[in-house]
Formats: C-alpha cells, sequence, structure tokens
C-alpha cells in the first residue's frame, strides 16, 4: 500500500476463496475508510478473479460484494481506465506507478494476453508459458535485437547480459531458471544455450545467420539426449525434467 485510503480509490484484495482455482486478488472500491478497516466493494465477483477478465472497464460492470478489509490487507491499483480503453501495460513491473504482487501479477497477465510472455522486474525476467508455438519470439532478428542492446525482456537479453559481463569483465556468468513443474525451464534453457552459441559465433560485428561450430551443434544436441535418460510424464507436463540441470559453457 502506498498512499493513504480514501473512499473512491480502487485496490486489490486477497480473495478470501481457498480454492486455487480462483484469483488470488480481487478487484475492488473503497466505499468505507477508517483508520484500521476499510469496507470495499469488490466490482468482480461474478467474474471469479479479476484475472479471468483482463479490463478493469469491464470489471466495473460486474455485480458486487462487500468486504472488510484490514488496511494492511489492501494494494492500491493502478489507473483504471475509462470504458472502451485499453489498459496500459509496462514492459518493466518496477515502471508501474504502484507495485506489489497483486500489480505485478496482474501487469504479467496482460502482458500475457498479448503473447507478450516475457516481462522484466528489474534485472529479472518473468516469463509465462504461452503452452503454444510462438515462433516469432525466437528468430534470428529476435536475437539480433539482442545482441544490438534493445532493452526488451526476453530470454535473450538474460543470454546478451551475461555474454557481455564475460566479454567486459573476464569473470565467470552464471544464470538461474526456475519455476514450477510445466513453467518451461527446459524450453527456456534450449533457447539461452541456441542464443549463446549463435552469440560466440557471430562475434562483435557480424549477425543473420551462420554456421555454428561442431562444439556448438554438441551443445544444443546434449539436451534431447538428457531428456531421453531423465524426463517423466506428471500432471502438469507430459515431457517433465525429473532432475535438476547443470550446464557448464567453456
Amino acid at each position: 500500500m502506498s498512499r493513504a485510503l480514501q473512499d473512491g480509490l480502487h485496490v486489490w484484495c486477497q480473495n478470501p476463496t481457498s480454492d486455487e482455482n480462483e484469483s488470488p486478488f480481487l478487484l475492488a472500491i473503497v466505499d468505507g475508510a477508517g483508520d484500521e478497516t476499510v469496507r470495499v466493494k469488490v466490482l468482480n465477483a461474478a467474474a471469479k478473479g479479476a484475472f479471468r477478465q483482463t479490463s478493469m472497464a469491464g470489471l466495473l460492470r460486474q455485480p458486487s460484494v462487500h468486504l472488510k478489509c484490514h488496511v494492511t490487507a489492501l494494494d492500491v491499483a493502478n489507473n483504471v481506465p475509462a470504458d472502451g480503453e485499453r489498459e496500459k501495460t509496462e514492459p518493466d513491473n518496477v515502471n508501474l506507478l504502484e507495485l506489489s504482487e497483486a500489480t505485478l501479477l496482474h501487469n504479467t497477465l496482460l502482458r500475457y494476453e498479448e503473447d507478450d510472455i516475457y516481462t522484466f522486474t528489474g534485472s529479472i525476467v518473468t516469463s509465462v508459458n504461452p503452452c503454444k508455438p510462438l515462433p516469432h519470439l525466437y528468430t534470428v532478428d529476435a536475437m539480433q535485437t539482442a545482441r544490438d542492446g534493445v532493452l526488451a525482456p526476453h530470454i535473450f537479453a538474460v543470454g546478451q547480459s551475461a555474454y557481455a559481463n564475460l566479454v567486459e569483465r573476464r569473470r565467470n556468468q552464471s544464470i538461474v531458471v526456475t519455476g514450477v513443474s510445466g513453467a518451461g525451464k527446459t524450453e527456456a534453457n534450449k533457447y539461452l544455450l541456441r542464443f549463446l552459441c549463435w552469440r560466440a559465433a557471430v562475434g562483435e560485428s557480424g549477425g543473420g545467420v551462420v554456421e555454428l561450430p561442431d562444439l556448438g551443434h554438441a551443445v544444443l544436441q546434449s539436451s534431447p539426449v538428457f531428456e531421453a535418460f531423465g524426463n517423466a510424464t506428471t500432471v502438469n507436463n507430459l515431457n517433465s525434467s525429473r532432475f535438476g540441470k547443470f550446464t557448464k559453457l567453456f
């Protein structure tokens, strides 16, 4: 919570339900501000969670219920757009006017539904598995954009940062890829390895499609071999890695 609560202010409140299929936060409006307890009108009760609908303007037309919440349990929402306007998103969560768990999740979801599956939070890149192919995100042009220093949230931006620090500082670099089962860690590692092999091959002035050296091909072809020995089907993922992976490149 970044400022004093007052009547008419849009806030995110924690969803009182324990149903894991519903959103953890609900969009609400303050209609009874107090020193410690605040009465709020939940705007998206019928939608079962704000994250089932991305348009705040649409949420305002939903039937509502009232809750009493402690002031510390509320997070101020970012600006609600006028009816019919597209809600603004930020490529970096740090740039959100109101930054909290609720606003971070909402911004990430809005981007995800536009197929912008990558979002910065400072130097960290958050990705959401789209569960569908998005080949335009991983072209040679996309790698070239990252190499040229265009600051946009992408897994290639992480690889470029690590490569640049390795060359400039001459110190070992580490990239940590973490997430729940089915989050896309294995695919992320594949794209990172592909980018780093391409980046080393093109050098500082080259670009475009290049022929990778034999070592580069060997690195990229190693992932399916490991998967064949250590992957299994889980509830969330038909090809889940059942082991931690540590890849060291020289």
